[in-house]
């Protein structure tokens, strides 16, 4: 099992497996189970930790993994166990995150290019 995750930033943050369990529960329950299973929380959770082992099982001895990674197994297991809405969802999110993380990147490039030229306008 990973020591550590790294981040897209590069940034290292000591491994959490109980992440992965809620980030299958929130794929689980954003999908809010319309296929007519159960809804209960703890079945959400339950199902939640068998994904987690099945992408566990597909982690090596490596000392650390990327985010990418890990995410990118998340989706692989729940499409090979059929969960074809909970994986749109969890690639939907993604996504978002992805457009937000570029905003804010180009918030702080242009917040940047003021400061520069506020300072050297003196």
């Amino acid at each position: 099992m990973p020591q550590y995750i790294v981040k897209r930033d590069g940034t290292k943050e000591t491994w959490n497996p109980n992440k992965i369990t809620y980030a299958i529960a929130s794929a689980l329950n954003s999908s809010l189970y319309s296929d007519g299973t159960s809804t209960d929380e703890k079945d959400v959770l339950n199902n939640a930790q068998v994904l987690k082992d099945f992408v566990l099982q597909h982690i090596n001895g490596a000392k650390e993994i990327s985010q990418e990674t890990v995410q990118d197994l998340i989706e692989h297991t729940l499409m090979q166990k059929g969960l074809f809405k909970p994986t749109k969802n969890f690639i939907k999110y993604r996504e978002k995150r992805r457009e937000i993380r570029e905003q804010e990147s180009a918030f702080l490039d242009i917040q940047k290019t003021v400061n520069d030229y506020v300072e050297g306008a003196d």
